[in-house]
Formats: C-alpha cells, structure tokens, sequence
C-alpha cells in the first residue's frame, strides 16, 4: 500500500513538471469554458460503515480508493463526465476487498477572477464488490464539492469532500447492503 501512495505521488509530480514546461498555446482556452476537456483523477483515503439489512454498523472500514475521470465542459461552467473503472481498496479487521466502480458525473465550476474554480459534482452509476465469486453489486451515487487550482497553464489541483452511497445486494435480497462513505478527496487533472 506504501508503495502505491509512493509511486503515484512520483507521478503526480512527473506529470505537473511536464504540464508546466509544456509551450503554451496563444489561443489557450481557459478551465471552466465551453469546449474544454478535463481529464485526471482523485485519490481519497476514507473511514466507511458497512450496511447490512438497511442498518448501520458500529465497526468502520478502511479504504483506499483511485478514481480515474474525465469530463466536457458542454458550456462554460457545467461539465458532463465519467469515473470509469474507479478502484477502492476496502480492509475490516483481516478482511481485505476489492471495490469496482463506474460512475458518471454533472458538475459545475464556478469560474472566479483567480485561477481557482469552486465545484459541485453529483455522480451515479453502478459498483461491483470482488468477494468470493459471490460479488455482489448495484447501484451507487455519491455528491461531491470543492476547488480546483489552476497550476501552470494547463494543469489543476483538486481537493474536496464526497458523501458516496453504494449498495452492493445479491440477487434475491429486498433490505439494503453496501456503505455510506464520507470521505475527502485529492486530485490532480489536466484541460485540453
């Protein structure tokens, strides 16, 4: 797990560096406007409460959780995207479990005189649990707010908070099974 922080971290860094010697264009669009691509990710370390049978339980679970993104900015401010293949690393005690998420996401930036953007994001989709061939899964939302800050020309730092409802049921059950999860995010992207 160390290793994996360590080595995103170095890319992370990797990538700003090459953001900021990267030419800049004359006719550079600005973050937040209509056209502009955004595509990067978040990082969330997170403290979870398992759902069983639509009741809470008292004993956390510690997750890791990848969320690789993307998104278009349909006019200035509002974008429209996905989470595909976002990955959570979920431990309990000695258990240890494998999340799968693919969600897709609305947002709008604020844009501000400075080269920093306010967001909400609202997010649904769906989420898979790798457990003992069992998997059970369905379906998630989660809503999402914070800033992203322009580094560079074309490079953005994001932190936040996200509440995330995923229920994961086996075919047959009726009661609710999966987490509520508050967590707060990191994140790195780029706009093209």
């Amino acid at each position: 797990m160390k290793t994996m922080i360590g080595v995103l971290c170095i890319g992370l860094l990797a990538t700003i560096t090459l953001v900021n010697e990267a030419p800049a264009q004359e006719a550079r669009k600005t973050f937040a406007s209509q056209g502009v691509w955004e595509l990067g990710g978040t990082m969330s370390f997170s403290t979870t409460w398992d759902v069983n049978g639509g009741v809470a339980s008292t004993n956390p679970l510690y997750s890791l959780d990848l969320n690789p993104a993307f998104g278009y900015f349909v006019i200035d401010g509002l974008e429209i995207g996905a989470n595909p293949l976002g990955v959570s690393y979920v431990s309990q005690g000695s258990s240890n479990y494998t999340l799968l998420k693919l969600l897709g996401s609305v947002a709008y930036n604020f844009k501000t005189p400075a080269r920093v953007y306010p967001y909400v994001e609202g997010l649904a989709g769906y989420s898979l649990l790798l457990v003992d061939g069992d998997d059970p899964g369905g379906f998630t939302w989660a809503g999402r707010g914070g800033v992203k800050v322009a580094i560079g020309s074309s490079a953005l730092l994001n932190v936040g908070a996200e509440y995330l409802q995923a229920t994961l049921n086996l075919p047959g059950q009726s009661s609710r099974n999966g987490y509520n999860r508050l967590a707060v995010t990191a994140g790195f992207a780029i706009w093209l």
